[in-house]
This record gives structure tokens, C-alpha cells and sequence, in this order.
């Protein structure tokens, strides 16, 4: 496939459907069939490596795609970027339970000192941790 092609659906998708209104809304996010991208795209088959080109084009210009099996979503790169951002903290307690339930253990470098740190009151650093897997 011609990637002049995907840069020109990329950008007709940004410009023209992104900004017109339809749906009950003048301009934003909107979902595209797979068949829809296919006509566009002129092809009677979708392969990874295009839609991955599809989506590299999209973000070269400020659109996120979404593959959603049936359908792609379309949102400019800035709305996606505001979404709220999973804390630290709980992707760490995720992480500890998936450890557990899948029999890993955790140890945590044992060379790692207090005294290594610049300054050991403003810096909190997780020491690098060794996974063991049980067999």
C-alpha cells in the first residue's frame, strides 16, 4: 500500500470528517467502520501493518486512533492526553497481585544503601527489584 495514500485518508480524516459536524456536534471525536477505512483507503483488506501506518500518520498530525475490533475511534491527540492518568500507586498494588497470583517473588537489590543517594531526604527512589518465578 501506498503510504502517500494513508497520509492523504489521515489527513482527510483530521480536517474534513473530524471538523464536520454531524451527530449532533459541529466538530470532535468520531467512531469510522472498518469497512468506511476500507473504502477510503481503497482496499478490500485491512493488515496490521497498514493500520499501524494509519495510526502513525494519524499521530504525525494530531489524531489518536483506536482499533476497536468493529470500528476505529478517531480523537485528536491533545483530548486523549488529558484523559486521567492511572496513579503510580495503584498500578503498583496491580502489579503485586498479579505477582502473587501468577507465584512471583519480589526481592529488592540488596546492594541498594541510604548512603548511595545524593540526598536521601529528597530523593525516593524504589530500589530495582529482582523477580524470581516459580517453577
Amino acid at each position: 500500500m501506498d503510504s502517500t495514500r494513508i497520509g492523504l485518508v489521515a489527513a482527510a480524516l483530521k480536517k474534513q470528517i473530524y471538523t464536520e459536524t454531524f451527530g449532533g456536534k459541529s466538530r470532535g471525536k468520531f467512531l469510522l467502520s472498518r469497512e468506511s477505512l476500507k473504502e477510503l483507503l481503497g482496499l478490500s483488506r485491512l493488515s496490521q501493518a497498514l493500520i499501524e501506518e494509519l495510526n502513525t500518520q494519524c499521530l504525525n498530525i494530531g489524531l489518536t486512533v483506536i482499533d476497536m475490533d468493529d470500528s476505529f475511534a478517531f480523537a485528536e491527540k491533545r483530548f486523549v492526553r488529558n484523559w486521567r492518568k492511572a496513579p503510580n500507586n495503584l498500578i503498583q498494588q496491580i502489579t503485586n497481585v498479579i505477582d502473587k497470583e501468577m507465584g512471583v517473588q519480589v526481592d529488592f537489590d540488596e546492594e541498594f544503601e541510604e548512603e548511595d543517594l545524593e540526598d536521601p531526604q529528597i530523593i525516593k527512589k524504589t530500589p530495582p527489584r529482582r523477580i524470581k518465578r516459580s517453577v
